[in-house]
């Protein structure tokens, strides 16, 4: 992870479109975690995805090869106080592998000590989706914590936490536009600030994904 400064992904890998124009035929679908991570660095783990245990979490990580990175983000029904422990222990299965988990902004209202306690031992990222005026507040208490960013707002809050996630749809992207996003986060990279662009979309489109990295090289 270290030797990139954003990490390229996408939300999930098994899109069923994905079968027809990026995975090799007959597949088995055992490989294709491995197979993604053999051209991208990191995976969005959404939450309808959320590993169910720690023995999930092993056999993700070891289909996934030596060095893709994950990002999980934590369902909103687990933002409880009862399931801190077992979220804690979900997360430290992926070790190293683990670039951070995101947190629902409704789930860190509900539960204010949320953010703190995970921030104690993983990177942190908030998610409030296109409304970012409720984080000021939260991101001014405790400075581990990062925020997801649409594309949409100013960058100033980029600068918060040790992560930033960029969660973006692919559909219709335009280099122009592809550009101006990761310029955006190259102006807010630090040495003590992972970043990553995680695409989404029906699928996420691979091409988009290729871009990104082939403009990444370039800037």
């Amino acid at each position: 992870m270290h030797d990139y400064r954003i990490l390229v992904g996408a939300a999930g890998w098994q899109h069923a479109a994905w079968q027809e124009d990026f995975y090799p035929e007959g597949l088995p679908d055992e490989w294709t975690l491995g197979f993604y991570g053999n051209e991208f660095k990191v995976i969005l783990l959404p939450a309808v995805a959320w590993p169910i245990d720690v023995r999930a979490v092993q056999r993700l990580v070891q289909d996934s090869g030596e060095s893709l990175a994950f990002l999980c983000e934590l369902p909103l029904a687990r933002c409880r106080r009862e399931l801190l422990a077992n979220n804690q222990q979900v997360l430290q299965a992926f070790g190293p592998r683990l670039l951070g988990v995101i947190l629902p902004l409704a789930g860190v209202t509900a539960l204010p000590e949320l953010a703190g306690e995970l921030a104690q031992s993983h990177r942190v990222c908030i998610d409030a989706g296109f409304t970012v005026n409720q984080l000021e507040a939260i991101l001014q208490q405790d400075e581990r914590l990062g925020v997801c960013w649409h594309g949409t707002s100013d960058n100033q809050e980029l600068r918060h936490g040790r992560l930033t996630c960029a969660r973006i749809r692919s559909e219709g992207m335009t280099l122009r536009n592809l550009r101006n996003i990761l310029e955006r986060l190259l102006a807010v990279q630090d040495p003590q600030r992972y970043l990553a662009v995680i695409f989404e979309g029906d699928p996420p489109s691979i091409e988009v994904m290729r871009q990104a990295m082939m403009l990444l090289d370039l800037l």
